[in-house]
């Protein structure tokens, strides 16, 4: 699955370090070193900046496909990783497969910001009709965009 939340959020400058990409002059050092001390065996780290001012750093780590967020400082205000929709709260399942009939999963998200916690966003579609639902640990359900 393609980050689609995240690529709305994104633009593209690659970058990197050592192991990871070749880095510039307009990477957030503090966040390259951040990244490679929490997920030390980080592989294919792509660099971006984002329309909100963060650094974006996309990754393999532990079989997984996984976005980490920085701010200006360096420092990590939120992870996020793909999931499949039967890892969400089941009683969000539950609501997502009554209100939503019809609908099909393409993308489930579970984001963990320093702000917010814990949450995912799941991306729906039904024929040419797109949402994008905001899901809470607790499992409850609402329209993101």
């Amino acid at each position: 699955m393609k980050s689609k939340l995240f690529i709305a959020t994104a633009a593209s400058l690659a970058i990197a370090f050592g192991a990871f990409a070749k880095s510039t002059s307009s990477t957030n050092t503090v966040a390259i070193k951040q990244l490679k001390a929490e997920f030390k065996d980080a592989a294919n780290v792509t660099w971006t900046s984002t329309a909100s001012n963060l650094t974006e750093a996309s990754f393999e780590w532990n079989g997984q496909k996984l976005h980490a967020f920085y701010n200006a400082n360096g420092e990590q205000i939120a992870v996020s990783r793909e999931v499949s929709d039967d890892k969400l709260p089941l009683k969000a399942l539950q609501t997502i497969k009554s209100k939503y009939a019809g609908y099909k999963t393409t993308e489930a998200i579970e984001y963990n910001s320093t702000e917010e916690g814990l949450c995912y966003y799941v991306s729906l579609e039904n024929n040419n009709k797109k949402i994008i639902l905001q899901v809470s640990t607790e499992g409850s359900v609402a329209v993101y965009k």
